[in-house]
């Protein structure tokens, strides 16, 4: 973890000043949120059918984790809880030690809501998370890349859904309390495919694809709304997707899927074309959900913008602002970041923690793949609106 953001620092350090002390150094070991976040683990639901698989994936260096861990926060009066859900390659923690991602946990949390965050089951195997899509997790295409020949990805491809369940749960939460979906890259796929099937009765962890009748009899979570950080969500629940022969009975429930959804994109993702985004984001208004989309485009760098990176302090933003734009390499005509400006000296030099966080937001700024801050408030108050 780091330290808590520019504009908690400046209020502190105002506060401080009026007693007559000075504000305290910033350290490594303070905290990005104004809060602490309560650790737990849960079992880990893929375990025992994953590691006895035929194709002995323990003896392959890749055996699942008994627990996962679950990082969570309830400011009093919370009627509401939001599931965060991480990108692929990264884990809970990026939403606690990205300046980026910990802007929504802390604007979730000013709000009243419950902020849950959860690992995925199945690391280090695959960086993504288990959902029912048939053009990754088809048992009769077998072996799968990176997958044990014998494949146990059919008694675990529901572990994930598992998971969330497990820690309502566990959080003493019920069907009636509230829940809000959100996540980044491979993470927006899986809020947008829970969108859908946590409302329903669990299924059996051996039913891969949700094949086998699964209608709402009251056992479903009370999803109101979900987040989609840079992806287009799940195709078969959304609408550009053509079912073939082979596909699960599933693939025709898009026209179901119910949950106001908001799409909050960036327009140089290089793994997820706007174009696909906005599809989904078409077909969802057809079906008269409430639906919103919000395309980040490539911003300005001004002299302050790397004061948000934690430990970094405003007069070392402006130096490093100016030896940026010192050089047409590295910052346009138009103030525009261009990628080169990741390997300037300035940046280089920085020691490793800082310069992590310059790189996120030379990414953001560029409107690249990475969680953005832009529309975090967006996000809350779409929330708001159905709660």
């Amino acid at each position: 973890m780091k330290n808590v953001p520019a504009l908690y620092l400046g209020l502190a350090a105002a506060l401080l000043m009026a007693a007559g002390q000075m504000a305290a150094p910033f350290t490594e070991t303070e905290s990005i949120l104004p809060f602490t976040m309560v650790h737990r683990t849960v079992a880990n639901p893929a375990l025992a059918a994953w590691n006895a698989a035929p194709s002995d994936p323990c003896g392959s260096g890749y055996c699942l984790d008994p627990d996962l861990d679950v990082y969570s926060y309830v400011p009093a009066g919370a009627e509401a809880v939001a599931y965060v859900f991480h990108g692929g390659s990264g884990s809970a923690q990026m939403w606690l030690t990205g300046e980026e991602e910990a802007a929504l946990i802390g604007d979730l949390v000013r709000s009243q809501y419950a902020v849950v965050l959860l690992e995925s089951t199945h690391r280090p195997l695959d960086t993504n998370w288990f959902f029912p899509d048939p053009a990754l997790f088809n048992p009769d295409d077998l072996p799968q890349t990176f997958t044990p020949t014998d494949d146990p990805w059919n008694a675990t491809v529901n572990a994930d859904e598992r998971v969330v369940r497990n820690v309502h749960a566990l959080l003493g939460y019920d069907t009636s309390t509230a829940v809000f979906l959100a996540g980044f890259s491979s993470g927006a796929r899986f809020a947008s495919a829970m969108a859908y099937s946590l409302q329903l009765d669990p299924p059996a962890l051996g039913d891969y694809a949700y094949t086998s009748p699964r209608t709402n009899t009251g056992g479903g979570l009370n999803v109101r709304a979900a987040a989609v950080y840079n992806n287009v969500g799940v195709p078969y629940y959304f609408g550009n997707y053509s079912p073939g022969p082979t596909d699960p009975a599933t693939a025709p429930l898009a026209a179901l899927y119910d949950t106001p959804t908001i799409f909050n994109y960036s327009l140089n993702d290089d793994k997820n074309p706007t174009a696909e985004v906005e599809a989904n984001a078409a077909f969802l208004t057809t079906l008269s959900l409430a639906v919103e989309t919000h395309l980040a485009e490539p911003t300005r760098l001004r002299a302050d913008r790397f004061a948000r990176v934690l430990g970094i302090s405003y007069a070392e933003s402006r130096d490093l602002y100016a030896a940026l734009v010192a050089d047409p390499n590295y910052v346009d005509t138009n103030g525009l970041v261009l990628p080169a400006a990741d390997g300037a000296p300035a940046v280089l030099a920085l020691p490793v923690g800082k310069r992590t966080g310059v790189e996120e937001q030379l990414k953001v700024l560029r409107a690249e793949h990475h969680v953005s801050s832009q529309f975090h408030d967006r996000t809350v108050a779409f929330f708001d609106g159905q709660r």
